[in-house]
């Protein structure tokens, strides 16, 4: 697509869109989703269920950085506290 005018502030409006995301699924985890469809069901309600498939993968992605920082523990799509 074309060049985005905002420049940097495009960026930083993503890097700050992505961590209101990682926040919404640890506070999901936290209220007892135990794996990727429920924590797509419990944070991605705004976005249509037709595009829910790539909304696991960008939940798959955040779990993914949770487990290298030690926060959580993933087995497939299921996902646990390492405590």
């Amino acid at each position: 697509g074309p060049a985005d005018a905002r420049g940097t502030k495009a960026i930083i409006d993503q890097i700050a869109h992505r961590e209101a995301r990682e926040a919404s699924v640890l506070t999901a985890l936290r209220a007892g989703a135990e794996d990727v469809a429920s924590l797509v069901e419990t944070v991605y309600t705004d976005v249509p269920a037709i595009m829910h498939g790539l909304a696991a993968d960008s939940v798959r992605s955040i779990l993914i950085s949770l487990e290298r920082r030690g926060v959580v523990q993933l087995d497939g799509d299921r996902v646990r506290d390492p405590g």
